[in-house]
């Protein structure tokens, strides 16, 4: 089982809510994951990532990901 399917939004980890705190800007959270079907992605982003990368993955997948987020 996918180790993001275990972790939901109300349960983003702490470092996430002191950001807000402190008016920093929110860190996003990318799943990595050789689960590649479609469920487990949508699984991932229900439970609050913010993006989902299949491994193995190509680095330009993994650069144009990061990116969104730079």
């Amino acid at each position: 089982m996918s180790r993001c399917r275990k972790w939901t939004a109300s349960k983003r980890p702490a470092g996430c809510a002191r950001e807000a705190e402190r008016g920093l800007l929110r860190m996003p959270v990318i799943a990595m994951t050789a689960n590649v079907m479609t469920e487990d992605r949508t699984a991932c982003l229900e439970a609050g990532m913010d993006d989902f990368i299949a491994k193995p993955f190509r680095a330009e997948v993994m650069t144009a990901t990061l990116l969104k987020y730079a």
